[in-house]
C-alpha cells in the first residue's frame, strides 16, 4: 500500500478498520457462544455481549455508506458503550448491585405487561389481559418494592451508578485501564444523545457543519472529514471489544482469545498512528 493509497480519509483505510471492529465481534461471539468456560457472571449475562456483537455488525454495515449513516453510527454506538461498560461493570461490582441489575428485569418484564399513556381525552392503554399474582411469586414480589418509590411511582434506573462512576468501579476492580472508556464517552454520548433527541445540532452535526476548521464548500473535504470521523469511531469500539477481551481473560484465563484481540489491537494502532502521522506531515 504506496503513501497515496494510505491516506487517511479514505474508503480503504475505512474499511480496514471496519474489519477490525468485526473481527474483535468474531472473537467475543466464538469465546461467548461456541463452547469457551466461563465463569458464573460472564455465562449469566453474556446476553448483553451477544447484543453488542449486534449493534456492531449494524454499525460496520451503516459505515459503508457514512456519508448517509453516520449519525445512526454515533447512536447506535451509544448503545454498544453503554453494553459494554455495563458488562464489565457487572463482572466486578459488588453482589447488592449485580442483583439488582437482574431484579430491574424481573419488575419491568411485568410492568411492561400494563402500560397506558394520557393527554387531555386521547388515552392509549395496552394491557395483558391473564391474571398473574404477585403474592405468589416471591422474587417478583421482591424486585416489585425494590423498584418502586415511596409514593407508589416506578424505579426507571437499574443503577445509582452513572457512567463515570462505573468506570471508576471497573478500573479500581481490574487490570484495565480507564482510557478507552473515557474517549468512548467523550466522542460518542453527547452527540447520540442530540441525534436521539432530535435537536438540529443532533441533526446536522456529522456532517462537519460545526467544525470550525472544515471548509464546508469544498465538497471533497467535507467528505473526506466524514470518512475520517467514521474510521476513527470504528477503531474505537473495536478497542472497547479488546477491553472485554482483556477482562474476561481476568477471570476465565482466555489466552488463545486474548493473544488474536491484541495482535489485531496491535496492528490497528500502529496504522491508525501511521494515519495520524501522515496527516500532520500533509
Amino acid at each position: 500500500m504506496d503513501n497515496k493509497e494510505k491516506l487517511f480519509g479514505t474508503q480503504e483505510i475505512t474499511a480496514h478498520f471496519r474489519n477490525f471492529l468485526l473481527s474483535q465481534s468474531s472473537i467475543i461471539n466464538k469465546m461467548v457462544f461456541k463452547g469457551a468456560k466461563l465463569d458464573e457472571r460472564s455465562s449469566q449475562i453474556s446476553v448483553l455481549l451477544g447484543s453488542a456483537c449486534q449493534t456492531a455488525t449494524a454499525i460496520a454495515k451503516l459505515s459503508e455508506s457514512p456519508e448517509i449513516f453516520l449519525a445512526e453510527c454515533i447512536v447506535l454506538a451509544r448503545g454498544f458503550l453503554e453494553k459494554v461498560i455495563n458488562f464489565c461493570y457487572l463482572l466486578v461490582c459488588n453482589r447488592e448491585e449485580y442483583e439488582r441489575f437482574l431484579k430491574h428485569t424481573i419488575q419491568k418484564s411485568y410492568r411492561k405487561l400494563n402500560r397506558k399513556i394520557a393527554l387531555d381525552e386521547h388515552a392509549f392503554q395496552i394491557k395483558w389481559t391473564g391474571e398473574i399474582d404477585v403474592d405468589n411469586i416471591p422474587e417478583l414480589k421482591e424486585a416489585l418494592a425494590k423498584f418502586t418509590s415511596e409514593s407508589g411511582k416506578e424505579k426507571t434506573h437499574w443503577t445509582k451508578a452513572n457512567l463515570l462512576d462505573r468506570i471508576k468501579i471497573i478500573t479500581q476492580n481490574s487490570k484495565l485501564q480507564s482510557a478507552s472508556f473515557l474517549l468512548n464517552t467523550l466522542t460518542i454520548y453527547e452527540d447520540a444523545s442530540e441525534a436521539l433527541h432530535g435537536t438540529l445540532y443532533g441533526c446536522s452535526f456529522h456532517t462537519g457543519a460545526y467544525e470550525p476548521n472544515l471548509d464546508k464548500k469544498d465538497s471533497r473535504k467535507v467528505r473526506q472529514n466524514i470518512q475520517q470521523n467514521t474510521t476513527l469511531l470504528l477503531w474505537q469500539l473495536g478497542m472497547l471489544f479488546h477491553q472485554v477481551i482483556l477482562l474476561l481473560n481476568e477471570k476465565n484465563n482466555l489466552k488463545k482469545a486474548l493473544e488474536i484481540s491484541r495482535h489485531n489491537f496491535d496492528n490497528s494502532f500502529k496504522l491508525m498512528e501511521s494515519m495520524l502521522d501522515e496527516k500532520e506531515t500533509k
